[in-house]
């Protein structure tokens, strides 16, 4: 994926200051309001067995902000027969607007 990503940081830390980084990050990540996605661009969206690939995602906060980009590592398991279970593996920080993953 493009850029740096959320929590690459953490890997780094000992036990006894994950916690309050993990913490810190989420803090930062949170928005208040309700997310409406706009548009997505998946690699994986049509497999019909397991497949894992980045997922462009273009969201925002209804009635508070311009729309974020940002990609999303996703991992599908399982298959149509037997169902399907959707993985989000990492989040990237925000890309630009016609950036891609």
């Amino acid at each position: 994926m493009a850029g740096a990503q959320a929590g690459d940081e953490l890997f780094d830390l000992g036990p006894e200051e994950f916690v309050a980084a993990r913490d810190e990050l989420a803090r930062r990540l949170k928005r208040a309001g309700d997310v409406k996605i706009l548009a997505y661009t998946s690699s994986t969206s049509y497999a019909l067995g397991e497949a894992s690939g980045p997922t462009r995602v273009a969201w925002t906060i209804v009635d508070k902000q311009l729309p974020v980009v940002q990609c999303v590592q996703v991992e599908r398991t399982g298959n149509v027969l037997t169902g399907s279970t959707i993985n989000l593996r990492r989040l990237s920080v925000p890309i630009d607007r016609t950036g891609t993953c």
